[in-house]
């Protein structure tokens, strides 16, 4: 039977079936045996699912709601650029910072940036280093309608829906590898 995790201390562990199920929409419960290991860091991470659950479906055009999106979009994204063999060979030794603004908002809504172990990684703080891309949406909307697929980066450029600076081909790697995962896991809401 395939399992998946949610962090490596595997306390909270669902099976193929009931992420499927997740999926669907339907109640899934985690597998007992390993949640009862660790009730309570089992407890905090079911906690945390649901409300990223209840965010995921809430479709508020707010700010809370785009950087979660934009977390879960990039963090699979990251995933991706780690351990997909055609975004591998794509990005080479490229590596970042790319941060993701929002128009009139000080500092970036997140980072895609590599970190010391050599791996994509997401993160909330500034980089200490100026970023080598950045990518300004012009609305909250843009950012949402971007991250759920509903925007062609090309036409959304040159409407002004989003601004791009700096190094332009690490931008389309970047992009290329989202799109290839949204392809792959697509945002069912």
């Amino acid at each position: 039977m395939k399992c998946l995790s949610f962090g490596p201390r595997e306390d909270v562990v669902f099976s193929e079936e009931n992420i499927l199920n997740l999926q669907k929409g339907s109640f899934a419960l985690p597998e007992f045996r390993f949640w009862i290991k660790y009730p309570f860091s089992a407890f905090q991470k079911i906690k945390t699912l649901q409300k990223f659950g209840s965010y995921l479906k809430s479709k508020e055009e707010n700010l809370e709601y785009l950087i979660v999106l934009l977390a879960t979009c990039l963090e699979a994204t990251a995933v991706y650029m780690n351990h997909h063999t055609q975004c591998i060979k794509l990005l080479g030794k490229e590596k970042g910072p790319v941060c993701f603004f929002l128009k009139d908002v000080d500092g970036p809504l997140i980072t895609l940036t590599k970190n010391e172990n050599a791996c994509w990684v997401t993160t909330f703080d500034t980089p200490e280093i100026e970023p080598r891309v950045k990518l300004s949406f012009d609305s909250i909307n843009t950012g949402i309608l971007s991250c759920l697929g509903q925007i062609n980066p090309l036409v959304g450029s040159a409407l002004g829906n989003y601004q791009v600076e700096g190094y332009l081909p690490l931008m389309d790697k970047v992009g290329y590898c989202s799109r290839l995962t949204a392809k792959d896991l697509p945002i069912i809401i």
